[in-house]
């Protein structure tokens, strides 16, 4: 897949997709298995889960539950501004977004309350690159 590069052509591919399982944020100095995507950080490792891959009876810290919201276009990782974009449309609505990129797609992580908005205002933002 060739990846794109230039902001108005990425912003008119934005293509939003929902998943419809909660994630949660944990930090842990344990190994946890079946996750989403991992961070080691100083304090421990950072965590995302589906819900139910959260072990039973954990103590770890969480934080969630948010919804997965992949923006199915081929980001290249050198790309200028296709996030800011993303974000400041989000934050102009009060809608916090954690973000990860990787290899092809950018994934947000929004708080699961809002996530209808949050795809409302991604579909809102493609659309005003493509008239």
């Amino acid at each position: 897949m060739k990846t794109i590069s230039e902001l108005t052509a990425l912003c008119k591919e934005i293509n939003p997709i929902l998943a419809h399982e909660k994630y949660y944020f944990v930090s842990t100095h344990e190994i946890i298995e079946n996750v989403c995507a991992s961070f080691k950080e100083q304090e421990g490792t950072t965590y995302i889960l589906k819900e139910e891959n959260i072990p039973s009876g954990s103590t770890f810290k969480t934080s969630g539950p948010f919804a997965l919201v992949t923006l199915s276009v081929y980001s290249d990782l050198t790309a200028v501004g296709f996030l800011a974009t993303i974000t400041k449309a989000l934050a102009q609505e009060h809608i916090s977004a954690n973000v990860i990129s990787a290899y092809y797609h950018d994934y947000l992580f929004v708080p699961w309350n809002e996530r209808q908005h949050a795809m409302g205002i991604l579909i809102t933002l493609q659309k005003s690159y493509n008239t």
